[in-house]
């Protein structure tokens, strides 16, 4: 009994820690037509505290595997890749997620995700804390264009 006592203690803590010195800002997740099974959570990650954080995973219900990956130019082509060392976030400071760089890539997604629905993200950072946020699907623009014609 102890040991489960302690552990909701650390556990409420920990996210207590994490929900008090990092935020997430602008947060989305890219709409994506029905049949397509991979979709990506954008957002602004800020360090509020003192030291630095190093966000180590990702992960929601909504797929079969969440991953943090980047994409980076290697050898003159732009790659995307998992970031398996984490992304760090310097004390009293922010790191961008975004089209073209950071993300977190959701694959193989268990359900379509209609624009306005919201997905529940969980970051788990390097002292083991977690920041939980419900992530709204937005309009991916490149989806949507103007046939006026």
């Amino acid at each position: 009994m102890k040991y489960l006592v302690g552990l909701f203690l650390t556990m409420v803590v920990g996210f207590a820690v994490a929900g008090g010195n990092l935020s997430l800002i602008d947060a989305w997740v890219r709409e994506v037509p029905p049949v397509m099974q991979n979709s990506a959570i954008f957002f602004t990650v800020k360090n509020d505290s003192d030291e630095d954080r190093i966000i180590v995973s990702a992960s929601t219900e909504v797929a079969s595997l969440t991953q943090v990956h980047e994409h980076k130019m290697v050898d003159g082509l732009m790659k995307m890749r998992e970031v398996k060392a984490g992304v760090k976030i310097p004390a009293h400071s922010s790191v961008m997620f975004k089209p073209g760089g950071y993300h977190v890539m959701l694959i193989k997604l268990s359900k379509p995700l209609p624009v306005g629905t919201e997905v529940e993200l969980t970051l788990t950072f390097d002292d083991g804390s977690t920041l939980v946020q419900n992530v709204r699907v937005r309009p991916d623009s490149q989806l949507h264009t103007n046939d006026s014609n």
